[in-house]
């Protein structure tokens, strides 16, 4: 069953882009890409863990807010 939440972009041959709204503690494990070509098949897996929702805040126009973004990996 597909997802509706979740969205892969193409950006390149190569490239891809996963985006999954209204995240869950369930949405964390281990996601695998496959590229299939003439060769065979390449699989890269990564882990995601996801640590907590996130805190929507509210910016009056013409105001700064700072966004804090913890983000780990290795690929």
């Amino acid at each position: 069953k597909r997802d509706s939440r979740i969205r892969i972009t193409t950006l390149s041959q190569s490239e891809f882009s996963i985006r999954i709204t209204s995240v869950t503690f369930k949405d964390g494990g281990n996601y695998t890409c496959t590229q299939y070509d003439d060769n065979g098949a390449f699989e890269q897996i990564v882990e995601v863990t996801v640590l907590g929702q996130p805190r929507i805040s509210t910016v009056k126009h013409g105001k700064v807010n700072v966004v804090k973004c913890r983000v780990e990996g290795n690929h």
